[in-house]
């Protein structure tokens, strides 16, 4: 019988730890499901393309919001939800629209994710009057675009998505400059660009903000400067999808290739258990900061003595899905080069 009581007590004391352990987990997980823009209907981007069609053709030949609902990454992680009861009891796929749009739309981040819904039974120049122009003072905050591009894990409570930490470590954020200053600046037109070049669309935004430089051979070692110039965020910035990559390839006089190797870029984590799919706790972060000058330094073998007179190096950028943490082997995408540097040794 006492035995019994124990029993029973040492199972009670082991569920009020759960309950209290998993709780407040359980519950930011959850949070993590409720839209980061205004619900509601919504009339779509070709609406507005009707008076804005500049805008409009900024954002879907060059955002990559055009495309966060109908991108490669965002479908790869949307099928592990399919048939995963254990993953739907502690999230739906909602957390995945949270942030990427509608989850009745194939348009993703567009108009009124950032600038919200029409107001119905309001003519839109009225809408405009009451809402929109008023609006933009929210949407120049400076913390405005961190609802969805900052992320902690609910577990561990390190940064997944950091590129707000990283801009708020700046050398732009000691000088007042937003996210909007450099992604949105206005042209020719006067009015903000609402293309947010990424190097999905554009690979040579970042071609003089990396920099690769000083190479040297004093055999067996080699050694590379590489500068991240840019001043508001790391590289690659953000989360443990964005991988930067480092080849180089050594050459003889005859230009044939001796010796290649990769360094890779970015942040590593474990996953979150039970749940599975999702970045937890920071193993290692190998991003460039902003501003940092890293010294890469290598040991090449002994039989590629005499051998070596010229090193190409280059930079590309791999989208990897989180769950298989930087496997660049298993990348949904490769940029083309961001940079391409050749140095004779």
């Amino acid at each position: 019988m006492i035995r019994l009581k124990v029993l029973g007590i040492a199972i009670m004391l082991l569920m009020t730890f759960f309950v209290a352990w998993y709780w407040p987990v359980y519950s930011e997980m959850q949070a993590m499901k409720v839209a980061n823009y205004e619900q509601g209907a919504h009339k779509g981007s070709l609406y507005c393309a009707q008076c804005h069609r500049g805008i409009y053709d900024e954002w879907s030949n060059n955002s990559l919001h055009a495309v966060a609902t109908t991108g490669g990454s965002f479908k790869d992680y949307l099928e592990k939800f399919k048939d995963n009861y254990l993953l739907n009891t502690f999230v739906t796929d909602e957390v995945c629209y949270a942030c990427h749009g509608v989850k009745a739309s194939t348009e993703g981040v567009n108009c009124e994710i950032c600038h919200g819904t029409v107001v119905a039974n309001v003519p839109i120049m009225e809408t405009h009057k009451i809402k929109y122009k008023p609006g933009l003072k929210e949407l120049r905050k400076k913390d405005f675009c961190a609802k969805c591009h900052d992320l902690r894990s609910p577990l561990s409570h390190d940064d997944i998505f950091s590129v707000q930490s990283e801009w708020r470590n700046s050398e732009a954020a000691s000088k007042g400059e937003t996210c909007l200053s450099c992604h949105m600046k206005k042209r020719f037109n006067g009015l903000s660009y609402h293309g947010f070049d990424s190097a999905h669309r554009d690979v040579t935004i970042y071609k003089d903000d990396v920099r690769l430089q000083n190479a040297k051979l004093d055999y067996p070692r080699f050694t590379l400067e590489i500068e991240n110039s840019l001043t508001g965020h790391a590289m690659p910035p953000s989360g443990p999808t964005r991988i930067m990559v480092l080849e180089i390839i050594f050459l003889n006089m005859n230009g044939e290739e001796q010796y290649r190797v990769q360094e890779t870029y970015g942040k590593k984590f474990n996953l979150m258990p039970i749940a599975g799919l999702f970045p937890n706790s920071l193993i290692k972060n190998t991003q460039l900061q902003s501003g940092e000058l890293r010294i890469l330094s290598l040991t090449l073998p002994a039989s590629m003595e005499g051998k070596i007179s010229k090193a190409v190096a280059t930079l590309k950028f791999y989208g990897v899905s989180d769950e298989h943490q930087g496997d660049i082997k298993r990348a949904h995408w490769v940029s083309k080069p961001i940079l391409t540097e050749e140095f004779t040794l």
